[in-house]
């Protein structure tokens, strides 16, 4: 805004500038006839009576003092436009004979005279003025002056030049004094405005309503009713998805230990197998409603990331799970470099390769899995890589969606919400989740976070080296 304001300022001021200028230009030619034409008349007026007695020698000595005098060319022709006399012809640079011989004509004629031309900066032309000179009544001929417009431009240089000095301090002191407090005025809450737009959803957000001209103020007043029930609609949201949680689970738990005591007392093979399957399903209800726990807490998290030990990290989920990938004979490989250390949340790591070994172990389909920790940069990435049937193009752009599974995968256990949650974590940390189809065949799933910086301490207090 401020810009633009001093663009129209300096625009307006230009457009007073324009005709004030030109104005100026039409003065000083207006000046400089008004000299040339009354020292025109004089000079035909003395010239009478020597052009009239043919003393040309005196016409000759008393035209070269005048034009002297005056800084000008003077020409004598007679009445049939022969020239007679000419003088300081030195004084006007390109002075010649044949450039009288119109203006005589004009003035022998009973022409008024009128200004040649307006001074322009590039323009050189002099200026040509003629009068008749009469003798009883009848032209003998006929004074031509020549005046060069040299000071005539200077002046109007000078004139130009004070203009605009003018014109650059008013939209100067236009843009120091008024545009820039309008603008900072009227700006500043809209900024305010503009930032608060983009913090709304990760908290309270208020903006002032007391500042800018009235409609910013009505506007801002609007936005904090509107941020207000937003975040009272996401608090409320989160509070439900919380408690809701913590609710289930305890009737969950209670219904998850009556179906096992029913189990271990159950005497006929069909009420045994009923009561497995219902407790298969119990515990795949007590998944879903953990991790809505933890993707409650994944939105609500106020936790600050934290120096965490990649490598340690990793090493330590990789040895947990490898028992079970060892039932399944799916081979589990790894790539871990001592001493990799990140910025994150203290749960990110954790929780996420638990989450991609998990869906590697069960839509890997006992394809080789390999866990890569690797340092690109001023990034860490933790990889981890099957080589299974992967999931088509279409697919992976809703890998992540809470709730969301391929329809290939709609009968093997799981919630939905693990990559989700990873998802929300990682972008709480200042990472991200990258997916990828893996080479040949297989998916890629890729955890990047942002390296510890040297010499930043660890939870325990420990220096990196």
């Amino acid at each position: 805004m401020y810009r633009r304001l001093v663009f129209m300022v300096a625009f307006l001021a230009c457009g007073f500038a324009v005709p004030v200028g030109m104005e100026t230009a039409v003065q000083e030619s207006r000046e400089l006839f008004v000299l040339a034409t009354r020292n025109t008349g004089e000079i035909a007026a003395l010239a009478e009576s020597a052009l009239a007695a043919r003393d040309l020698t005196t016409l000759r000595r008393w035209l070269d003092g005048r034009a002297r005098a005056c800084g000008c060319a003077v020409f004598i022709l007679d009445h049939r436009g022969m020239l007679v006399v000419a003088a300081g012809l030195d004084l006007v640079p390109g002075a010649g004979g044949d450039q009288a011989v119109t203006p005589a004509s004009d003035a022998m004629a009973g022409r008024a005279p009128v200004p040649p031309h307006v001074i322009w900066l590039w323009d050189r032309r002099p200026f040509v003025l003629g009068a008749v000179i009469r003798h009883d009544g009848r032209p003998l001929g006929a004074a031509v002056t020549m005046w060069p417009t040299d000071d005539a431009r200077s002046a109007v240089a000078v004139r130009l030049l004070l203009l605009a000095a003018v014109v650059g301090l008013t939209v100067l002191a236009a843009a120091t004094l008024v545009i820039g407090p309008l603008a900072r005025w009227v700006m500043t809450p809209v900024r305010l405005l503009g930032d608060a737009t983009e913090q709304v959803g990760s908290g309270y957000v208020r903006v002032p309503e007391t500042a800018g001209p009235p409609e910013v103020r009505r506007l801002a007043c609007g936005f904090n009713d509107m941020a207000d029930r937003v975040l009272a609609l996401a608090t409320r949201q989160r509070d439900f998805v919380a408690q809701a949680s913590h609710q289930l689970r305890n009737p969950i738990t209670a219904l998850r230990l009556r179906v096992e005591n029913a189990f271990e007392l159950g005497s006929a093979p069909y009420e045994s197998e009923d009561l497995k399957l219902a407790l298969n399903e119990v515990d795949r209800l007590c998944a879903i409603v953990d991790s809505l726990l933890l993707l409650a807490k994944s939105e609500n998290n106020e936790e600050l990331p934290v120096v965490v030990d990649v490598s340690a990290t990793v090493v330590q989920r990789v040895d947990a799970w490898r028992s079970a990938y060892d039932r399944n004979s799916v081979p589990l490989i790894t790539n871990i470099p001592d001493g990799v250390r990140a910025l994150c949340l203290p749960e990110l790591i954790e929780h996420g390769l638990d989450a991609l070994l998990d869906n590697a172990l069960k839509f890997g389909e006992q394809c080789p899995v390999r866990v890569v920790v690797q340092r690109r940069g001023d990034m860490i990435d933790v990889v981890v890589r099957d080589q299974g049937p992967g999931l088509p193009a279409e697919e992976l752009e809703f890998v992540g969606t809470r709730f969301w599974r391929s329809t290939r995968h709609q009968n093997l256990p799981g919630t939905g919400l693990g990559l989700a949650i990873i998802r929300r974590l990682a972008k709480a940390s200042g990472g991200q989740v990258i997916m990828a189809a893996s080479r040949p065949h297989g998916l890629e799933v890729r955890l990047r976070v942002s390296a510890a910086p040297a010499g930043m301490g660890t939870p325990d207090g420990h220096a990196l080296r």
